[in-house]
């Protein structure tokens, strides 16, 4: 390995992290694949600004998709159904890139 490797593997550790996650699946889910997560939402400022879900466990998700727009609130504690997404890069690089396929319910502050 050379040094000039080192930006495509920096690359590449996002996405592999991805795949060795576990987290409960809700009763009853219909979208294959999907992870039902609890958390807390926080902006990180960082490039044009990113947000992430911190779940319970600690570990680290970017929401992303349509319906992830109406998590974007700081401190925001949320459960949502996501799917994990390959393939895909961020330029935020906060946790691993979920599409949100459905909001469950969001708690208020």
């Amino acid at each position: 390995m050379t040094l000039q490797n080192l930006p495509f593997l920096l690359f590449l550790l996002p996405l592999a992290t991805c795949c060795g996650t576990s987290a409960n699946v809700g009763e009853g889910g219909t979208d294959a694949g999907s992870l039902v997560l609890s958390g807390r939402m926080e902006f990180v400022n960082i490039e044009t600004g990113c947000w992430v879900l911190i779940a319970e466990d600690g570990r680290r998700y970017e929401p992303s998709g349509e319906r992830a727009r109406a998590l974007w609130n700081d401190g925001l504690n949320v459960t949502v159904r996501v799917r994990p997404l390959t393939g895909v890069a961020s330029i935020c690089q906060t946790g691993i890139i979920v599409e949100v396929v459905e909001i469950v319910k969001i708690l208020e502050q």
